[in-house]
């Protein structure tokens, strides 16, 4: 069988399934960052109260709930308002997993999940505030949870460890991250091989749910938003019917990634084996800055090797075989040459 990342959305039950990093993410020089940075989000002057002005892909993104808001997510009506115990359940959470709960804020997901993992099982709990954390840290004490690990992250990155996590958690917390790409590229290099990814979000297409705006998110957007990661959508899910659903989607490993300086540099179909060179030529070939003695090969495990295409050329073994998921990044030579 082969491996997936899966991904869920959870429009207060939406479920969607998520990402590799994109092409060459990590390879970039400072400048192409900077240039892509720009050309991803756009910024307005003119915005909602409620959001940041910064848009990603025609949505804005919303302001960050305060830990001074903490009592909310504890609020007693909270399990019949959003059915929490039916979204856990219909997680698939098995004994022994790794969880990871993005934003977890006072933990409220955490110790529920803690159940279902066991003691052999551990809950990463992220949050970018430290005060959500204590109070986190401090509820796990009182009720003797021991298997919830508290990370505090940051609005590019979780901080969770390399290949290491079942399943990615997120409930109400995606449509506020202030860099979304950047954020999806890091939780997918958490996740194990089959891995999977819950986003859970008020429904948008639901007016009469009793939530502002920017702070629901429609299943469209959600897979337009995904659409720039090698997504598949599998299923779609109605668990509370007045303002929630559950789509799951995986990762197709029908695709690998060709960046840096080629012509084309995109995601590119995996139509059966290929080589560094053969998926150069799918990306329209070397641009006439390119170094073509120092092509990086990126596994999705992340080994990295470094492929001679000139040698390649007149020696066919040092052309190495490209796999689904992999990256071929081309640098960019030197003023010098090469």
């Amino acid at each position: 069988m082969s491996n997936r990342y899966q991904i869920a959305l959870l429009a207060t039950l939406i479920a969607l399934g998520l990402s590799l990093p994109s092409p060459g993410a990590e390879l970039q020089d400072p400048k192409s960052q900077t240039r892509n940075l720009q050309e991803r989000y756009v910024f307005h002057q003119q915005h909602s109260r409620d959001g940041i002005g910064k848009f990603y892909m025609g949505r804005e993104i919303a302001y960050v709930m305060g830990h001074q808001a903490a009592d909310w997510l504890e609020r007693p009506s909270r399990e019949e308002e959003e059915k929490t115990d039916l979204l856990v359940r219909s997680l698939g959470i098995r004994p022994g997993q790794v969880v990871a709960d993005i934003g977890a804020g006072t933990g409220y997901f955490s110790r529920r999940l803690a159940k279902l993992v066991g003691d052999k099982g551990q809950i990463l709990a992220v949050d970018i505030q430290p005060e959500m954390l204590d109070l986190l840290t401090n509820r796990m004490a009182e009720l003797k949870i021991n298997n919830v690990r508290p990370i505090l992250g940051t609005i590019e990155n979780p901080n969770l460890p390399t290949n290491a996590v079942d399943l990615v958690l997120m409930v109400d917390v995606y449509h506020e991250f202030s860099h979304p790409f950047e954020m999806m590229q890091n939780i997918c290099k958490s996740l194990k091989a089959g891995g999977r990814v819950a986003f859970v979000e008020f429904r948008g297409e639901d007016p009469s749910v009793p939530i502002k705006p920017l702070h629901k998110m429609t299943e469209a957007q959600v897979r337009k938003e995904m659409s720039v990661q090698p997504l598949e959508w599998v299923e779609t899910i109605v668990i509370f019917e007045e303002n929630r659903s559950v789509v799951t989607v995986k990762l197709d490993e029908r695709f690998y990634f060709v960046g840096g300086e080629v012509k084309v540099p995109n995601r590119q179909q995996y139509a059966g084996p290929t080589t560094v060179l053969g998926a150069i030529k799918a990306a329209g070939g070397f641009t006439d800055f390119a170094n073509k003695n120092k092509v990086q090969l990126r596994r999705v495990n992340g080994e990295v090797h470094i492929v001679d295409c000139k040698k390649a050329v007149q020696d066919t073994k040092l052309d190495l075989p490209v796999h689904p998921n992999d990256q071929v990044f081309v640098t960019k030579r030197s003023p010098v040459g090469f």
